[in-house]
């Protein structure tokens, strides 16, 4: 509406594409054609309308800022967060989230109440203001309250404690929304069917590693957001959550396990200690046998891919070298149990390894198990070897496991000569043992025992002395005073 003239008696008013002509009366009167429009008066401080307009004012800046922070409180909470804290959050969490999935059952509806009568307050709160000043400092000071009472106030409120007042408020957010039903119900139905119904948030696999990470020891942690790190966890500090570095990484390899098959659980089966079928269970065949430190051997048949069965190295152990029994005599030997000598069992390289280790616990395969490649449901070759700490291994790491050695013959370990039984100890010579003895790690030898290496063959020799017998013992120092 635009005034062509302020100066003259009789005013002509535009409204729209219209021409209204309109008569100045007194006391700030308009007369135009007939309807008589009376201009609003600036309330002074002396009347009870400026205060009653200030108090209207204060109390709806509160119930804007009131308003925003339970809409920031109610959907920073999702399902999956007042589930979590319901199931394993203290009794006082638990009743506070009990309050909180009252209102996160009714999301669309609460959410449409909040917003339209915060609204409707920021709507009002200049034209309150408007009644008591000027127009500039009725929209200046409004936009000022809002930037302070709506925005800020609220993200740094609801950071911290959104759930408590979301939960003691909840009574009377169902009281709102219940007054705003009529606008609430359609258009939280509408969102609920375009949009669907909240379902919490749910991470993906690599998120839950990562996050299972973060709870893990790690450095500071604004420091440790942007570090690139792949299961490799930092010393633990003061900023180092509940969960260890060992619970980290093996929750970290479950979730992956889902992606392994059995062919990340092998060992390549040219680095696999194997005995021929033909061999003769001798002094030097004991020797490998006791060198290799496996409980189980596998046979082979002309071929390392033609595997025959897996025989128990203690069974072996017990044999008299001196016969030089062939092996083929020593499998079909009734005196062996099932458990000394394994059946062949075969795995596909593609098998989940999810199901190998339902396989294992369940029995239906034994502690070693073939991994074979197979096309077009026929068995190729025999690609390596797996058993159950191969796979608990590829379970609880996250990492790619290192690459095995290979057997060596040169290579001999004090633990291999404690398992052997007094039958082999009585022919092991002395040369041999301190020559095993002397091939230790130095830097094992140093951590050990901090004395001389004939110190170490001396204790190591009387470990053996008490495992093997009196016998062995006068058996290894008359051969050791003739050498």
């Amino acid at each position: 509406m635009d005034t062509f003239d302020k100066n003259m008696t009789k005013q002509y008013v535009l409204i729209g594409n219209f021409v209204a002509s309109c008569d100045l009366l007194e006391h700030s009167m308009l007369n135009c054609n007939g309807v008589v429009f009376e201009r609003l008066s600036v309330y002074s401080t002396r009347t009870k309308e400026f205060w009653l307009f200030v108090g209207a004012y204060i109390f709806l800046t509160l119930l804007s800022g009131y308003l925003s922070c339970l809409v920031l409180a109610i959907s920073s909470v999702d399902v999956t967060t007042v589930r979590v804290i319901w199931r394993t959050g203290k009794k006082s969490d638990k009743a506070l989230a009990t309050k909180m999935f009252m209102l996160i059952r009714r999301y669309h509806q609460v959410i449409v109440a909040l917003v339209a009568i915060n609204a409707s307050a920021i709507e009002t709160m200049p034209i309150l203001l408007d009644r008591i000043s000027n127009s500039i400092v009725a929209i200046s000071v409004t936009c000022l309250v809002i930037l302070l009472f709506d925005e800020i106030l609220p993200l740094v409120v609801c950071q911290k404690y959104g759930l408590s007042l979301g939960a003691y408020s909840a009574h009377l957010v169902l009281v709102l929304t219940y007054l705003c039903y009529p606008i609430s119900f359609p258009l939280g139905y509408i969102l609920d069917v375009i949009i669907g119904k909240d379902v919490g948030h749910l991470y993906r696999r690599q998120e839950l590693k990562e996050l299972i990470s973060r709870h893990g020891p790690r450095r500071d942690h604004f420091q440790s957001l942007f570090e690139k790190e792949e299961g490799k966890l930092t010393e633990p500090t003061q900023f180092s959550g509940q969960l260890s570095s060992m619970e980290v990484q093996v929750i970290r390899g479950i979730l992956g396990l889902s992606k392994k098959t059995a062919s990340d659980a092998l060992v390549p089966l040219d680095k696999v200690f194997m005995v021929d079928y033909q061999d003769e269970i001798d002094k030097a065949f004991v020797l490998k046998v006791l060198k290799c430190a496996h409980r189980h051997i596998p046979v082979y048949s002309s071929s390392r891919k033609n595997i025959v069965c897996c025989i128990s190295a203690r069974r072996v152990l017990r044999v008299d070298p001196n016969f030089r029994i062939p092996v083929y005599k020593f499998i079909r030997s009734t005196s062996l149990t099932p458990s000394e000598c394994l059946s062949v069992f075969t795995v596909p390289e593609s098998q989940p390894l999810f199901d190998v280790v339902r396989k294992f616990r369940l029995g239906t395969l034994p502690r070693l198990a073939f991994v074979v490649k197979i096309e077009r449901r026929k068995i190729i070759e025999v690609i390596g070897i797996t058993s159950q700490q191969d796979v608990l291994k590829a379970m609880f790491t996250d990492e790619e496991p290192p690459p095995p050695k290979p057997y060596n013959d040169d290579t001999s370990e004090i633990s291999l000569l404690l398992i052997a039984p007094r039958r082999v100890m009585a022919w092991l010579t002395p040369c041999l043992i301190l020559k095993s003895l002397s091939r230790v790690d130095v830097t094992l030898t140093r951590l050990l025992f901090p004395k001389t290496d004939l110190d170490l063959q001396s204790r190591c020799l009387n470990i053996i002395f008490v495992s093997s017998g009196g016998n062995t013992r006068r058996r290894f120092l008359g051969s050791f005073a003739r050498a």
